[in-house]
């Protein structure tokens, strides 16, 4: 109600200064005044409800005119101006610019209270919906859109994710969420007076369910504020992963740290890097990250096998013969060649070392792999690897490609090209509407430093590619056409990773683990692989 009285003043004093400027020359500012606080004084006590009503109403709309044209010529009890007599007012100019002026003034007021109270407002950093899953809705004035990409969010909009689908929205400054199946999240800035909300913080409620939170530097003032029904996590720039069920608030850590604060017994703490905090109604406790950690979890997080064509493990027990061999059982011919002027470089804790003189490759029987891809038309890469440099944003450094032997122009005739160029990852893909280098996708900014990253890239049967880091989701892009041409029977294929059978396009750095498979992995499946490391 308050609110509303405010919005309906505010549009009173525009329409009021208008009159002034136009009839500050006669010297008869006090009179407007007057009589347009008389007019819409009750609009004001009502609350807009009254203006709305005659804005729809056409018997409403008509008795209103019809009051307005007659109290304007009335002098206003408010007016300073009653020793002027009526005569002369109505007689005058200015009466006569009264009149026809307010009957236009009220309309264009009518339709500014009637757009305030039915669009919601804008809401800081202007998210927008840059991935979707199937049959989801935006519930905006409670009433339901389907979501569409580039769709933006506005304040006080909700959205609740069905079962096996998701949600990314991405934020102007590059912060993104991904909402998860079974969850409800309403975005919003409520107002500064009542709330002590600046609106240029993000707020999210996370009313149940799961997100994971990708936040880029905030304003130290403007903290993003996630709140639940129990807990509220204040932001500056991490991520991490917040769940909410009827019993409990919880929240992992990845990187960074922020202030979790227990609502109902007004208690904070700080969550840092790896550590794991629980709130319940009435306490709050703190999980930090144990030695063994890393061997636990690989006991209990299996990695996802389900329609895994290849998986290379690059350490000491996966070479032998210069060959890494396939870790899944049902291609274990599909083995890598190490071709390089001397001896491979693995790690005592795996991974191996490459610089430009070194390429794996195979061009014995790849084209079984392509061959479901074809099938299936989806695919997911994944990645475990370490950069050495990403600066040399002119160069695309291979990670995965598949090529046919034929080359144009020199080059390899490029099917797939998964590859490095500067801090970004770029993706070919040769479907039946482009080929190759045509058809090229871009992720910025996903190696910030040269640390230790797992990357999934995925790409189903709607066209829809999406680029996963350390198990969350970064951006998604929409793409045309599929793979039902990608080679014929005559063809040669080769497999090669960071660098071709002509050892161009040569990557640095050290690579722990790789791996396709013919379907797009689901963000827990995701999840999970970068939970059982390498």
């Amino acid at each position: 109600m308050c609110r509303t009285k405010i919005k309906s003043r505010y549009v009173i004093m525009l329409l009021n200064n208008k009159l002034k400027k136009e009839l500050k020359s006669q010297g008869r500012e006090q009179a407007i005044d007057g009589i347009l606080r008389s007019q819409f004084s009750e609009i004001e006590m009502n609350g807009g409800d009254r203006a709305l009503e005659i804005l729809r109403d056409p018997q409403e709309r008509k008795k209103a005119t019809k009051k307005i044209k007659r109290d304007s010529k009335r002098n206003s009890p408010y007016s300073t101006t009653t020793n002027l007599s009526i005569a002369k007012i109505q007689n005058s100019p200015i009466t006569m610019i009264i009149s026809a002026t307010l009957p236009l003034a009220a309309a264009l007021m009518f339709f500014v209270l009637y757009q305030l109270y039915t669009t919601p407002d804008q809401i800081a950093g202007s998210p927008h919906i840059t991935y979707t899953g199937k049959n989801i809705q935006v519930i905006r004035n409670g009433k339901p859109l389907n979501t569409q990409l580039n769709m933006e969010i506005l304040n006080l909009d909700s959205i609740t994710i069905p079962y096996g689908e998701k949600v990314n929205i991405t934020y102007d400054d590059g912060s993104a969420l991904e909402l998860l199946s079974n969850s409800t999240v309403t975005f919003g800035n409520p107002s500064t007076d009542e709330n002590k909300i600046h609106l240029d913080q993000k707020l999210i409620e996370l009313k149940h369910g799961e997100i994971h939170v990708s936040v880029s530097k905030q304003a130290e003032k403007y903290p993003m504020l996630l709140n639940t029904s129990k807990a509220i996590v204040k932001v500056l720039g991490t991520k991490f992963r917040l769940s909410n069920t009827n019993e409990k608030t919880i929240i992992q850590m990845e990187k960074g740290f922020v202030e979790f604060t227990n609502i109902s017994i007004n208690k904070s703490i700080s969550v840092k890097d790896r550590e794991t905090a629980i709130v319940t109604e009435n306490s709050i406790s703190l999980k930090k990250p144990e030695v063994k950690t890393e061997t636990a979890i690989n006991i209990i997080t299996p990695r996802i096998t389900k329609n895994c064509l290849v998986s290379y493990k690059f350490n000491l027990d996966s070479f032998q013969n210069n060959l890494f061999k396939n870790n899944f059982p049902q291609n274990k011919s599909i083995k890598l060649k190490y071709t390089g002027t001397s001896q491979p470089n693995i790690l005592k804790m795996g991974g191996l070392n490459i610089s430009s003189q070194i390429s794996l490759s195979n061009s014995e029987n790849a084209k079984e792999i392509l061959e479901e891809i074809q099938k299936s038309n989806e695919i997911s890469f994944e990645l475990w690897l370490k950069p050495a440099d990403n600066s040399d944003v002119n160069n695309h450094s291979m990670l995965i490609a598949f090529s046919k032997e034929k080359e144009l122009f020199g080059q390899p005739h490029w099917l797939f090209f998964l590859g490095q160029k500067g801090n970004s990852i770029v993706l070919s893909m040769n479907t039946d509407t482009k080929e190759g280098f045509d058809n090229q996708l871009e992720f910025n900014n996903i190696f910030e430093d040269n640390s230790i990253a797992h990357i999934v890239i995925t790409k189903d049967k709607d066209g829809i590619v999406t680029l996963f880091k350390n198990g969350i989701s970064q951006k998604s892009i929409e793409t045309k056409g599929n793979f039902t041409s990608l080679f014929t029977n005559k063809d040669k294929v080769y497999l090669n990773l960071t660098g071709n059978n002509t050892k161009s396009h040569s990557w640095n750095g050290v690579l722990f683990l790789s791996a396709i498979y013919d379907r797009a992995l689901n963000s827990e499946e995701i999840q999970q692989n970068y939970l059982s490391k390498y």
